[in-house]
C-alpha cells in the first residue's frame, strides 16, 4: 500500500514480543536510481514540465525516451504520468484495498523505468513520476492545465496510421487543445535517427499562427543538431462555375499560380534567414496538391522525417475559431507515421514576425 504499513487489530498474546514499530521514511526523493521513498504527489510536479503520459507498460520505454530528448531540448523538467482508470460500475462499490495495491504497483513500476533512463554516470536525478486515479483525459489535462505544462507526451493508439483512428484519450485531450501536444504513432520509433542528420518538418502557409511552431522547433533543433525542412503547400487554383474557362481564365491562372510560387519562395527564404541566423541549418521545399493534408503525407513517405512541428492552426484560424484544432493539424493527428508535435500558441507572435509585406496565397477561386 503507498500509504502507512499495516498493523494488525489482534493484541499479542502473553509472552509475545511487539514487532517493531517501522521507522519513518525520509523526505524527499532518493538521489540514486532506486524507487522513491516517498510517492510523489500533484504539489511535486513543476510548472512548465513536460508530461509525458503513459497508459500501457509497453510503450513506457518509447515515451521516456522522446520526453527526455524533448525535455532537454525545451530545458524543462520531466515527469512521468500514469493514470489509472477506476473501471468500475457505479453499481459495485470500489475496494479500497485493491486500489491501494494497484496503485502502489503502478508507482514502482513507474519508478523503476524512471530511474532505467539514467545512463552511466548520468548526473541527473531521475524525473519525477507521478500515480493518479480517473478518467485518463481529464486528469491528464486537469494536471497539465493546473500546473502549466510546456507540452504533454502521448501515444495515439489504435492501429496502423494508414488507418487514421485516433485512441481515447489521444482523441479526448486533442479536443481540448491548451497544452502544446507530441504524439508518437502506433508503431515505436526512437526520438532522432543516429544514422543520418536528424531532420524536422515545419509545414508553413503563410500566416502567423504557423510560424508560431518556429520557436519550438528552433530549440528542438539546435539541442539535436538537426536540420528543419520548410514546408509550403501550393494549391491549384480553380474556377468556380458552370461553363469551361476561357481562353484569357487559363492566362490569369497562369499568372496567378506564377505569382503564388514566387510570393511562396520569397516567404520560405525569409523564414530560413532568420531561422539560420540562430544557428540552424534550414532547407525549403514548395509542394503541389489539391489538399494540403495528403500533400504533406505523401512528402513524408517519400523523404522519411524525425519529427514533425506544426501550430495547432493555419490561417484558418479566423474562420474556423470554434474548432479545437485546424484542418491540416487535425487530419495529421490521426494518420501521421512520424512523431508530431503540435504546438498551441497563445499569439501569433513568432520567430518571423516581420514578414514581407506579401504572403504567399492558399487555394484562390477564380470567377468564372
Amino acid at each position: 500500500m503507498a500509504g502507512a504499513p499495516f498493523r494488525s487489530a489482534v493484541r499479542p498474546g502473553p509472552g509475545a514480543r511487539e514487532a517493531a514499530a517501522p521507522r519513518p521514511r525520509p523526505a524527499g526523493r532518493m538521489a540514486g536510481p532506486g524507487p522513491h521513498e516517498v510517492e510523489a504527489s500533484e504539489r511535486d510536479v513543476p510548472e512548465g514540465a513536460v508530461l509525458a503520459c503513459i497508459e500501457r507498460p509497453s510503450e513506457g520505454l518509447v515515451l521516456l525516451q522522446h520526453g527526455q530528448a524533448l525535455a532537454r531540448a525545451l530545458d524543462a523538467p520531466l515527469v512521468l504520468l500514469q493514470v489509472l482508470d477506476p473501471g468500475v460500475a457505479l453499481s459495485r462499490p470500489a475496494d479500497p484495498l485493491a486500489s491501494a495495491v494497484r496503485r502502489r504497483e503502478a508507482r514502482l513500476a513507474l519508478d523503476r523505468l524512471a530511474a532505467s533512463g539514467r545512463g552511466a554516470g548520468d548526473a541527473e536525478a531521475p524525473p519525477l513520476a507521478l500515480v493518479v486515479e480517473g478518467n485518463p483525459a481529464r486528469e491528464i489535462c486537469r494536471i497539465a492545465h493546473d500546473r502549466r505544462s510546456r507540452v504533454i507526451v502521448l501515444a495515439r493508439h489504435r492501429g496502423p496510421a494508414a488507418a487514421g483512428l485516433l485512441g481515447s484519450t489521444a482523441r479526448e485531450v486533442l479536443d481540448h487543445p491548451e497544452t502544446s501536444l507530441l504524439l508518437l504513432p502506433p508503431e515505436p520509433v526512437q526520438p532522432f535517427s543516429r544514422g543520418r542528420s536528424p531532420l524536422i518538418a515545419v509545414p508553413l502557409d503563410g500566416s502567423e499562427w504557423a510560424e508560431s511552431a518556429l520557436p519550438t522547433a528552433a530549440a528542438i533543433a539546435r539541442r539535436e543538431g538537426a536540420e528543419i525542412r520548410l514546408l509550403h503547400v501550393l494549391e491549384p487554383l480553380r474556377f468556380n462555375g458552370k461553363f469551361p474557362p476561357e481562353l484569357c481564365d487559363l492566362a490569369l491562372r497562369r499568372q496567378l499560380a506564377e505569382r503564388a510560387t514566387a510570393l511562396a519562395e520569397r516567404h520560405l527564404e525569409h523564414v530560413r534567414r532568420m531561422l539560420a541566423a540562430q544557428g540552424v541549418a534550414v532547407s525549403t521545399r514548395i509542394l503541389d496538391g489539391d489538399d494540403p493534408r495528403t500533400a504533406l503525407l505523401s512528402c513524408f513517405d517519400r523523404d522519411p522525417v524525425d519529427l514533425m512541428v506544426l501550430s495547432a492552426r493555419g490561417h484558418s484560424r479566423s474562420q474556423l475559431a470554434d474548432l479545437p484544432l485546424g484542418g491540416v493539424a487535425s487530419y495529421l493527428a490521426a494518420r501521421a507515421a512520424v512523431p508530431l508535435l503540435i504546438v498551441v500558441a497563445e499569439g501569433a507572435g513568432c520567430v518571423a514576425s516581420r514578414a514581407p509585406p506579401e504572403s504567399p496565397p492558399g487555394s484562390q477561386r477564380l470567377p468564372a
